[in-house]
């Protein structure tokens, strides 16, 4: 938006257009609730930035007859490569970071809806679950990989092998009532190997693999089970009788660090070691299992009375020490299937905060402060209900993406950059300090280089407007492009309406870029009417090629008809003659005015005869 003409607008509306909040077609994604009903109001900059994503694969799935909706998305896998999404249709589609569906990369894969995607770390195989019972495995890069497994009871979800290509069994978990390893038989051996290793507590809603350890949640608690020493090492019992509908959220941090997220809590759980250790579940959840050496402790703990947890995943930012978490939340004050009758229900929010650590000395966790709190505004989450959101993350060492998705919607959240730095300061009219960061060497490697030049044309008209003429003069020399003709000829625009244009003058452009003749006749029209002397100074020096002579020659003999002793006019006048080759009528004005650049004239021009002639005139 920035790089549209000032010209078309006055300076006021051009400084004030930044502020305004780019909005989808569909309206905002996000509105951030530190906001006040002032605009110019900006208390808090804001972490993370929103973007509605996939908004072509989005739309395509709400387009139904009468207005319903004839498919939704179901579940999503993030990898760095690309996005998965299963549908309520069965179809797993694979798209690009750009929201892209891939060519070729539409799979019509199950007879009922995919619940749960999982995909290997390389991204090469992934793995999907459905209601039909079926677990398909698809190679993305060859068939070889391709297989079906068929259960007798519906598969809820599913994680494979986080190195499945290379290890030495091909291997995912299946869950329903129970958790089931299931490994691919090698030659001379055909079909699978199942193996149960947890039944009970209800219907396993998700797994999550990484490493050697399967975390995975059913209604009643979160496990994990340690594939390395094939033992079942934590048992995390939820605190409170939650309601069947809850979701529970699972997200490794790393090897043997869990975010686990259920209810209104949110709870750290490390892999700890050595002997006969104890697992220490200061929520007071029991564990059967408190005499394993390989045990996970709750080190961390958040609550969180306002909202019911959806979806909980790892960001760290710039500088920062200590990773936080991104929590995702929904009205915990809303009847539910009430408020889904009525399209009543509340919108969730994005919430970024610090890990609650156990304190030994307090013996309890400690109390944290929110670092953002941001309302979201996906399509439809006044019919949404808890467990149909979702949050996922990629974490790259270049940037994170986080996901927000529900039935018809998707939002992008990222962190934000150097360049939303600037945004920021010039939302807040803070357009000095905005300056001040963008000629930092050190931070101007980290801008666009569109987003420096577009930062130093909003300062050159924040100092236009605050009468800073001389400085905006300067800026104009470093922040003004050769290509930017249009940009040069509204700022000199904005100088002749400011009657300063003489402060700009030594920075205007002759070649590189050439500006329109019409700039350069308006420039010397003004110095026609308020500074003789400066326009005969500017007739001297710039080449013909600028301008049409004809159109000053006219325009000077208009305005000696008022000022018919005026000597730089005449001067003026006498120059445009020399430049259009009628020297006589030059040398006339010159003998007139007995001005010694007659003497350049006769030289120049060979004029001997004149020398001859007007000899008496010359002496004097």
């Amino acid at each position: 938006y920035m790089c549209k003409m000032a010209s078309e607008q006055s300076l006021e509306e051009f400084s004030k257009e930044d502020e305004d909040e780019s909005e989808d077609e569909e309206g905002s994604s996000v509105s951030n609730d530190e906001e006040t009903s002032s605009e110019d109001d900006y208390a808090e900059e804001p972490l993370l930035k929103y973007k509605r994503f996939a908004k072509d694969v989005v739309n395509s799935l709400s387009q139904g007859e009468h207005g319903l909706t004839k498919n939704v998305i179901m579940c999503m896998a993030v990898h760095s490569k690309f996005i998965a999404l299963g549908t309520y249709d069965g179809t797993v589609k694979l798209l690009d970071h750009s929201g892209t569906v891939l060519i070729d990369r539409e799979y019509a894969l199950h007879g009922g809806q995919v619940n749960q995607i999982s995909v290997d770390e390389e991204g090469e195989v992934m793995a999907c679950c459905s209601d039909d019972g079926k677990v398909i495995i698809v190679g993305l890069f060859t068939s070889k990989y391709n297989n079906s497994i068929q259960f007798d009871k519906a598969i809820k979800s599913v994680a494979i092998h986080p190195h499945y290509i290379k290890a030495a069994n091909r291997v995912f978990a299946a869950g329903s009532d129970k958790l089931q390893l299931v490994d691919e038989r090698r030659w001379p051996l055909i079909g699978h190997r199942i193996t149960d290793i947890h039944q009970g507590y209800g219907i396993i809603s998700t797994i999550k693999w990484r490493d050697c350890f399967i975390a995975f949640a059913n209604e009643k608690a979160v496990f994990v089970y340690d594939v390395s020493i094939k033992e079942t090492i934590s048992f995390i019992k939820f605190d409170e009788v939650s309601p069947t509908y809850l979701p529970s959220s699972l997200c490794w941090v790393k090897n043997g660090l869990l975010l686990i997220g259920r209810g209104h809590l949110v709870k750290v759980a490390e892999v700890k070691e050595g002997d006969s250790i104890e697992l220490i579940d200061y929520s007071g959840g029991f564990d059967p299992l408190a005499k394993k050496k390989r045990r996970m402790a709750i080190v961390a703990q958040n609550t969180f009375p306002e909202f019911l947890v959806c979806g909980v995943v790892p960001v760290k930012f710039q500088n920062a020490t200590e990773w936080n978490m991104v929590v995702l939340g929904y009205d915990a004050n809303v009847n539910q299937e009430e408020a889904i009758l009525e399209g009543a229900v509340p919108p969730p929010h994005l919430l970024v905060v610090p890990a609650g650590k156990y304190s030994p000395e307090d013996e309890e966790f400690e109390t944290v402060t929110e670092l953002t709190r941001d309302k979201l505004l996906p399509r439809g989450y006044s019919y949404c209900r808890c467990h149909e959101y979702h949050l996922e993350c990629v974490i790259t060492d270049t940037e994170d993406r986080f996901y927000i998705l529900t039935p018809i919607d998707i939002i992008l959240a990222q962190k934000t950059d150097a360049n939303d730095h600037v945004d920021f300061l010039i939302r807040k009219r803070q357009f000095k300090e905005a300056m001040q960061f963008v000629e930092n060497p050190i931070n101007s490697k980290m801008l666009r280089p569109a987003k420096v030049k577009e930062t130093g044309l909003l300062y050159i008209y924040h100092l236009i407007k605050k009468a800073r003429f001389s400085e905006a003069a300067r800026k104009c020399h470093d922040f003004l492009e050769p290509a930017d003709r249009q940009r040069w000829e509204d700022v000199i625009y904005h100088f002749l309406e400011h009657h300063h244009l003489p402060v700009i003058l030594p920075f205007i452009p002759k070649s590189n870029p050439k500006l329109s003749q019409a700039m350069y006749e308006t420039v010397l029209n003004y110095f026609l009417l308020y500074d003789a002397k400066t326009l005969y100074e500017v007739i001297q020096e710039w080449p013909t090629d600028l301008y049409n002579p004809a159109v000053i020659m006219n325009a000077v003999t208009d305005q000696l008809k008022k000022q018919p002793n005026d000597i730089n006019l005449l001067k003026v006048k006498a120059k445009l003659f020399e430049d259009g080759g009628d020297s006589d009528s030059a040398l006339e004005i010159y003998l007139r005015l007995g001005d010694v650049e007659v003497f350049d004239l006769i030289h120049k021009r060979k004029l001997h005869n004149a020398l001859i002639e007007n000899i008496q005139y010359l002496m004097k």
